[in-house]
């Protein structure tokens, strides 16, 4: 072999070895970790970022609780992840942090914090052609049955009848707001009457998939 041939084997050798390193480290990015520019400090202690990785571990119970607690502070929005008091309680929950935490942060890092949080709720991986068919990311365990799936083609075929007595539980269950189906309580109600699935089941979903329900009872209520 001449030694231009050998060259250019290692040459590509080493093309390969610096592409899977660098692939390697594109998978090693976690984005919910984000970084701070500056070292910020907070009673005491000094932060380099803040890791919001227990948002994968949240569910929809912490869902409810969280847009509860954004309603009583008079967080009206349908969708409170967008407003900065429903980002910090978000990035609070994950974090293991005090809310109070974010009321001295940079501007820029509190901006950032809400793009991470955002892009972490919004982006969907997976779409069906049914838009009242929800896929879920991963399979989710439900007392002894696995689902990949949520199907809320049964909205289609409630009636009036329900509306009343869905309006009624929600009452009775300490909902307030004038539009229930806005609650991720009241939308609850709705997809376990139109899935057939206890309602406890949605309060284990990952939070994600939480939102996803909410948000697709929300639009085939009205839009």
């Amino acid at each position: 072999m001449s030694e231009i041939k050998k060259q250019e084997n290692q040459n590509h050798n080493e093309d390969q070895d610096k592409n899977k390193s660098q692939e390697q480290s594109k998978k090693q990015v976690n984005p919910l970790n984000i970084t701070f520019e500056k070292p910020y400090e907070f009673e005491g202690k000094t932060y380099h970022g803040i890791d919001l990785s227990g948002l994968e571990n949240m569910t929809g119970k912490e869902y409810a609780q969280i847009e509860k607690m954004l309603r009583m502070i008079g967080v009206a929005d349908p969708n409170p992840e967008t407003t900065a008091e429903g980002v910090f309680l978000y990035a609070a929950e994950a974090g293991g942090i005090p809310v109070e935490f974010f009321d001295t942060i940079p501007l820029r890092e509190a901006a950032k914090i809400k793009r991470v949080l955002i892009n972490f709720l919004w982006k969907n991986k997976t779409e069906s052609d049914n838009p009242l068919e929800i896929f879920l990311e991963r399979n989710h365990e439900f007392k002894g049955k696995t689902y990949e799936s949520i199907d809320l083609s049964g909205l289609e075929n409630m009636t009036g009848k329900q509306f009343i007595e869905i309006g009624k539980v929600s009452g009775e269950a300490g909902i307030t707001n004038i539009n229930p189906e806005m609650t991720p309580e009241g939308a609850f109600i709705y997809a376990s009457q139109a899935a057939g699935v206890p309602i406890d089941f949605f309060y284990s979903l990952p939070l994600k998939e939480a939102r996803k329900v909410k948000v697709t009872v929300i639009n085939f209520l009205w839009f």
